[in-house]
C-alpha cells in the first residue's frame, strides 16, 4: 500500500525502477543558476535556484527529457529570494510544468529564485 491506495507487485517494481540520480536541467533564459532533477518513488523533484533574465514575464527556464514529464500541465511556486533574504516584493511566484517538459516561472524584478518542487507523476501508462 502507498497512503491509502493498493498497488499490485507489477506497479511496486515500476516505481522502484523509475528512481533516478540527480541530473542538471539545462537551463534557458536566465543569467545564472543551477536546476537539477531526478525521480524517487513515483515522484518527480525538482531544486536549484536561477536568476531570471527578463522582468515581468513568464519566462521559460529549461525542458526535461522524456521520462521526467507529467502527463498534464502541473503547477507549483517558487520563492523569490535577493541577497540571500527573501524578498518582500512578490515573495511567491507561480511555476509550470508543460506535458511536453517545458519548465516555465513567472518572473518579476530580475530576482533570484530558488525551486523545491515535488510532483506525483501517472506510472499506469
Amino acid at each position: 500500500m502507498i497512503g491509502n491506495k493498493k498497488i499490485s507487485k507489477g506497479q511496486l517494481d515500476l516505481i522502484s525502477s523509475s528512481n533516478t540520480s540527480w541530473a542538471a536541467l539545462t537551463l534557458t533564459n536566465t543569467s545564472s543558476g543551477a536546476v537539477n532533477y531526478k525521480v524517487k518513488n513515483n515522484l518527480l523533484l525538482i531544486n536549484g535556484s536561477i536568476v531570471a533574465s527578463t522582468n515581468n514575464s513568464l519566462l521559460q527556464i529549461g525542458t526535461l527529457p522524456a521520462g521526467f514529464r507529467p502527463n498534464v500541465r502541473r503547477f507549483s511556486t517558487a520563492i523569490n529570494i535577493s541577497g540571500n533574504t527573501t524578498s518582500s516584493t512578490n515573495p511567491i511566484t507561480n511555476v509550470y510544468i508543460e506535458a511536453n517538459g517545458d519548465l516555465f516561472i513567472n518572473t518579476y524584478n530580475y530576482l533570484d529564485y530558488n525551486l523545491d518542487i515535488e510532483i506525483t507523476l501517472d506510472i499506469s501508462n
